[in-house]
């Protein structure tokens, strides 16, 4: 079994053998399928040799594809094994297998991979999906792979290359962040916290009401300039009880079936695409908290608060640079007011609290 020390390998070896794996997957199956999509004011071209794929990653990003005529500024390549026949390359196939054996060895808390992972080509393999993700920086090329698609779990579905596009997004001058967002074109308000604060709850109340949907788990901003951009279409209900509170959307469950650990999922550009917004500028950042009052208030918090609520939660989810992360959210929060959100009881009145902020 390979052992770390892999770092006396040139910085592109795996990408290019893993880049290698997908031309051959491409040879067995055919052409690969285009599908192009919008990330803020950049294009992002994947290339998938197998169906499978498609129908696992692509709804999640369904309402930001373009025309596949689109100069891309990033390309990524993605294949699975089970539906192309195509094999990891030795090297590789050890590597996976000795992370498998001992992932405290050869990965990060966050996944990254001990010896592979560079600041040209950072590498990941996410043991929960299986997940193999590597970005080459100088060329602005990525490589996906999972052995199996159809098994890949709810939440890669959901927020699907969203370590991938992390590291380019940073390269472009964005920032990925855990949090939700609602608002308008004219403005709207991040939502910040971990799961269970009410974000992803507040995010679907506001469907509806007046407000336009962004996220409820995952969206960027520009770096500099304080613009919110959508990542995902995707909307999550923390199982029966949530459902239960919110049952207009029991319909429109992806995975009725979930076991007790997962989430519902939900693809919102299927079924309320006139209720979504893909940006905005950022007027505020919401810290949201479940009280048991009557009736949901805001209060003024310190930058400081709101980051406390932003990065933790965002720098656990996403592999690369804690300090550039940092700095980008410590700035959006000293350039706009931040309050905690004190949902009542049922919340619905949420939305209003909301609009009334963002009022003129």
């Amino acid at each position: 079994m390979l052992q770390p020390g892999a770092e006396r390998l040139e910085p592109t070896a795996c990408f290019d053998l893993m880049l290698a794996g997908f031309e051959r997957a491409a040879k067995r199956t055919g052409p690969p399928t285009e599908h192009c999509y919008r990330f803020g004011t950049h294009t992002v071209r994947f290339l998938f040799t197998a169906e499978p794929l498609v129908a696992a990653l692509t709804p999640a990003l369904a309402h930001l594809r373009v025309a596949d005529e689109h100069p891309a500024d990033l390309t990524v390549h993605l294949w699975d094994t089970r539906s192309t026949g195509e094999p990891l390359s030795p090297f590789v196939g050890l590597l996976t297998e000795g992370i498998a054996s001992d992932p405290y060895q050869w990965l990060t808390a966050r996944h990254e991979i001990v010896g592979i992972s560079n600041a040209r080509v950072p590498a990941t393999l996410d043991q929960w999906s299986g997940a193999f993700s590597l970005y080459d920086r100088e060329s602005a090329s990525g490589v996906y792979w999972v052995d199996d698609a159809s098994a890949l779990p709810y939440f890669e579905r959901g927020a699907p290359l969203r370590t991938l596009l992390s590291w380019w997004l940073s390269d472009v001058g964005y920032q990925s962040v855990h949090a939700a967002g609602v608002g308008d074109t004219d403005g709207g308000v991040l939502l910040a916290g971990p799961g269970g604060s009410g974000k992803s709850t507040t995010a679907l109340r506001c469907i509806g009401s007046g407000l336009r949907y962004l996220a409820d788990d995952y969206c960027m901003f520009s770096v500099g300039t304080g613009q919110a951009f959508s990542m995902y279409n995707t909307a999550k209900l923390n199982g029966i009880a949530d459902l239960h509170r919110q049952p207009r959307f029991a319909p429109l469950v992806e995975n009725p079936d979930a076991p007790d650990h997962e989430k519902f999922l939900m693809f919102l550009e299927r079924h309320f695409a006139d209720e979504m917004v893909l940006s905005f500028p950022i007027r505020a950042v919401l810290v949201p908290h479940v009280t048991h009052e009557n009736a949901t208030t805001i209060a003024e918090i310190s930058p400081g608060e709101a980051l406390a609520a932003l990065g933790p939660t965002t720098l656990l989810q996403r592999p690369g640079s804690a300090a550039s992360a940092l700095q980008a959210m410590g700035e959006l929060v000293r350039s706009v007011p931040c309050y905690e959100l004190r949902l009542a009881t049922d919340a619905s009145d949420a939305p209003d609290v909301i609009a009334g902020l963002l009022a003129p």
